[in-house]
């Protein structure tokens, strides 16, 4: 919460939120979902079919997948926060996306690892 009223108060635009588990943009926090654009919360309407129609072991590895998809968005967007000119100069702003990079970073290597598991036919 303490990202969200930092952005209010710079009056940025909130992107993501709950909408990137509902699947819903609440058009308070400014979810910008246009077409074509791409999101790192959101699975594309191929990804959800594949979701629908995969079972068991089969639905674990896509959810994997999908999900380190979705963490390499957030490091991505770090990555272009720190490689533009005058970006992150704010104690919060640097803090936060460090945090993040490392979160999501450290999420990617433990999804993939099981992600291997999977796919060499063991379990996790």
């Amino acid at each position: 919460m303490r990202l969200l009223s930092g952005l209010r108060r710079r009056a940025r635009p909130v992107i993501g939120g709950p909408a990137c588990f509902t699947g819903r943009a609440a058009p308070a926090a400014g979810v910008d979902f246009r077409p074509g654009r791409r999101t790192a919360c959101r699975a594309d309407g191929r990804q959800r079919a594949a979701e629908d129609q995969a079972r068991a072991a089969a639905f674990d590895r896509l959810f994997l997948t999908f999900m380190i998809q979705h963490h390499e968005g957030a490091v991505t967007m770090v990555e272009e926060l720190f490689a533009s000119p005058g970006a992150a100069q704010d104690d919060m702003t640097y803090e936060l996306a460090s945090d993040v990079f490392a979160d999501q970073t450290t999420e990617i290597e433990r999804m993939q690892l099981m992600l291997d598991a999977l796919s060499g036919g063991g379990r996790f």
